[in-house]
């Protein structure tokens, strides 16, 4: 350790001025050219400033607000099941009566005319009607039900004022019934589109079915050239999986897509 002693001489103490380094006042990182931000060191960083800088924090939910719950469209999917439950949850039991007696007085109507399909074959012809129209009879009231049933399922459904349910799960109910999820979704047309779809699979099927099948032979009855292509294999397991295939991968991609 050096002991020398330097002589400053006579130093008035008031004409002494005291220089102090200025305060290191905390500011942004300066930009580089070109409008880049240098890199943060971590989450406090001191590298252009020489104070730490904390990042700005995330502003706290509103007092008294609440965040969006995901609901699920009960309506749709009581009317899904049994047309006109929906109605009724919405508040609407005129309209959802209409649709539970509209829907039993087909379903009634359809078993009579199977049941009695060898009596009416019979009675038919005493009335100046072909054979034909037993079956012809089965085939409107299969097309009414489905008109019913898919004008219970997009009446029922609501608009959505909180945030609709995950994609995933949408797909998972596409998958069990093509246009639950759509319905879920709040999507009128889309549901409408997959029933239709689901009523047009399971009116190939019911034509290529061995008790129909059977019913048409005893009354030498042939399906008209135009609607043969639909008891063809191809038809009957290609529709099904196109249906299920475009029904779940629009419940998964299009969740936040209007109606």
């Amino acid at each position: 350790m050096n002991d020398s002693v330097y002589d400053l001489g006579n130093v008035d103490p008031k004409t002494v001025s005291v220089v102090s380094n200025p305060p290191v006042v905390a500011t942004e990182p300066r930009r580089r050219e070109g409008g880049r931000q240098p890199r943060s060191t971590g989450f406090w960083s001191r590298r252009h400033t020489g104070a730490m800088i904390r990042p700005p924090e995330p502003a706290p939910h509103a007092a008294g607000t609440e965040r969006p719950r995901r609901t699920l469209d009960m309506g749709a999917t009581l009317s899904l099941f049994a047309p006109g439950m929906g109605q009724m949850v919405r508040g609407r039991p005129d309209l959802g009566f209409l649709f539970l007696i509209t829907g039993a007085l087909l379903s009634s109507l359809a078993w009579a005319a199977w049941t009695t399909r060898a009596g009416l074959a019979q009675t038919l012809p005493l009335l100046g009607l072909s054979r034909a129209w037993g079956l012809r009879t089965l085939l409107i009231l299969y097309g009414l039900a489905a008109v019913l049933h898919i004008t219970a399922v997009v009446g029922g459904i609501a608009r959505h004022q909180g945030a609709r349910p995950q994609a995933g799960f949408l797909a998972l109910t596409s998958a069990l019934v093509p246009g639950w999820g759509q319905a879920l979704a709040g999507r009128a047309w889309r549901t409408g589109f997959c029933l239709g779809g689901l009523w047009l699979v399971g009116f190939a099927w019911l034509m290529s079915s061995p008790p129909l099948q059977m019913a048409m032979a005893e009354q030498n009855l042939i399906l008209p050239p135009g609607l043969g292509f639909i008891t063809k294999p191809l038809v009957l397991y290609t529709g099904p999986a196109v249906l299920w295939a475009v029904a779940i991968s629009d419940a998964f991609h299009g969740r936040d897509v209007e109606a």
